[in-house]
């Protein structure tokens, strides 16, 4: 039972991040999410850029770059999210779909991956993160630490509301594991298990260029019923406690933020 690893230190931490009184946003759900005006990504991100963009890598992938670089911003979060909504057919088929106990309507990170993000990194050897950056890797900023069953329309609302309450926008660097890890099985990158012997959620959590680490609650899934959220916040709440020793400010490393039909 992994409920009692930390619990009180675990609770302590979380209390500390109240959800900030803001107003609601527009329905995730209306017109498949949130409008996001930027000139992050001004320009529309298609599925055919993905072998341009992989002639452009000079840093190797995610066999050479280290776990903490595996970033990207939030404008570059938004593009590759707003790329799959625009391909209707296979969204609303995804949506229609109720494999693995999942509610119609809604479209989930497992689906995103099978269907957007192999599709879009096969053969390249980069994540989507290191794909969309193939000449400078960002260091991550925030660490997001989420499930892969959630609504993604739910995760890209609270998304963009943290960076938005972080005042960086959607130019803060984030790091997504569906997005960070090359997820593609294929011997042109790290196989998934080779990745994880990296530890790349620790190393992430420990890296000093990390501010803090994000926990993304949606309506659609409890976040801590999946077990490596339980780590990443076990991870984090060692970092808390190290950086409290140090005198270093801690009481907002670990942070909560809801979508808006979680509220």
């Amino acid at each position: 039972d992994l409920k009692p690893i930390k619990r009180d230190r675990l609770l302590k931490a979380l209390s500390q991040s109240t959800k900030e009184h803001r107003a609601p946003p527009p329905s995730v759900h209306q017109q498949f999410g949130p409008k996001v005006t930027s000139t992050a990504h001004a320009e529309q991100l298609l599925m055919s850029q993905a072998q341009v963009l992989a002639r452009q890598v000079t840093h190797g992938g995610n066999r050479h770059v280290p776990p903490e670089q595996w970033g990207m911003t939030v404008g570059q979060f938004n593009a590759f999210i707003d790329m799959c909504k625009r391909d209707k057919a296979a969204w609303n088929k995804l949506a229609a779909s109720t494999e693995r106990g999942k509610p119609a309507g809604v479209v989930n990170g497992y689906q995103i991956n099978d269907a957007f993000v192999k599709p879009f990194t096969k053969g390249t050897g980069c994540g989507v993160a290191l794909l969309l950056n193939p000449t400078r890797p960002h260091d991550a900023g925030v660490m997001l630490s989420h499930t892969w069953a959630e609504d993604i329309l739910e995760v890209q609302n609270a998304v963009n509301d943290r960076a938005a309450a972080d005042g960086a926008g959607e130019n803060l660097v984030i790091w997504f594991c569906l997005f960070a890890i090359y997820q593609v099985e294929d011997g042109a990158g790290p196989m998934i298990a080779e990745q994880l012997k990296l530890d790349p959620f620790g190393c992430v959590i420990r890296s000093p260029s990390l501010a803090y680490m994000c926990v993304l609650v949606t309506s659609t899934q409890d976040p801590y019923e999946r077990l490596w959220v339980v780590y990443e916040l076990s991870v984090a709440l060692d970092v808390l406690e190290e950086r409290r020793q140090k005198g270093l400010p801690s009481t907002e490393f670990i942070k909560v933020e809801f979508s808006q039909a979680a509220w």
